[in-house]
């Protein structure tokens, strides 16, 4: 769990199922959350026995919860310097810094979906399918200032993926939007396709449609009740995977069942190869 399995950039990794974030030299476990009507946020510190989680009955006060979780770790880490801190320090000039990424326009996968563009004059822009277009202003080798926004609010590149996190007046997100990866739609994908009914007499979840875009050569996930898409990834042969890192990606569709769609912690029965 603490340990790292991924990298994604600088002081931001991902363990089994949890973040591995860094205070103050410390390493912080960390996971966010949340589900109708609550978001939560909790980080645990190991070498200093320490842990905290905050959560709130109010889905508006998602920003508040991380607040305050990251505020009350970054005090009791401020006590004593971590050893990863203490490692960084008495690193010698001879090593090698980070290879610096380059933007580049495309369609980005993880909490919603993000495009770049690049404008006939050279810079780029970033928007939400729906959303209004704003410009990005580059600010120094792998961070660009978005325009228009209340505070300072940024998109820095990862190192380790190709993609990028936001950060919000100095600090960063750990949620990772990559990349989209491509998908070509074969017969045996196809099969997939098609609306999805959730099999529950409280369907808080609702029904999902899996579609296929061939603009953006990708598979679809739509959800009908809530209207959200996440773009999906082939794993296995039976298993497709939310694109992304971070909360609410990640997770897997499972298709092994004739018909049936294991996700979400809910089983759907398909009904229709056609929207509702």
């Amino acid at each position: 769990m603490q340990n790292a399995h991924i990298q994604l950039d600088g002081d931001h990794e991902m363990g089994l199922g949890f973040f591995i974030d860094h205070f103050n030299g410390h390493i912080a476990i960390s996971h966010d959350g949340s589900y109708q009507g609550y978001e939560s946020m909790m980080y645990i510190v190991p070498e200093l026995n320490f842990g905290v989680f905050v959560t709130t009955n109010n889905r508006d006060g998602g920003d508040t919860v991380f607040d305050i979780a990251e505020m009350v770790t970054n005090i009791v880490t401020q006590s004593a310097t971590g050893p990863s801190l203490e490692n960084k320090n008495t690193q010698t000039s001879a090593s090698q810094p980070p290879q610096s990424k380059t933007l580049e326009a495309g369609f980005y996968a993880g909490r919603r979906n993000i495009i770049i563009d690049k404008t006939p004059s050279g810079e780029f822009v970033i928007f939400t399918p729906g959303q209004a277009i704003k410009q990005l202003k580059q600010v120094d080798s792998d961070s660009y200032q978005i325009i228009g926004e209340k505070g300072d609010i940024r998109i820095k590149l990862t190192q380790a993926i190709d993609g990028f996190r936001f950060t919000y007046n100095g600090r960063d997100s750990a949620n990772v939007f990559s990349k989209l990866v491509t998908t070509k739609l074969t017969p045996e994908l196809e099969k997939f396709l098609g609306y999805y009914k959730v099999e529950t007499t409280k369907p808080k979840i609702g029904d999902i449609e899996l579609q296929y875009s061939p603009e953006l050569q990708a598979l679809l996930a739509i959800s009908v009740k809530h209207g959200f898409v996440r773009a999906l990834k082939v794993v296995d042969e039976n298993l497709l995977q939310v694109q992304g890192y971070g909360r609410g990606t990640g997770t897997v569709f499972d298709f092994q069942e004739p018909n049936k769609l294991n996700a979400l912690g809910y089983q759907f029965k398909k009904i229709s190869t056609e929207m509702q």
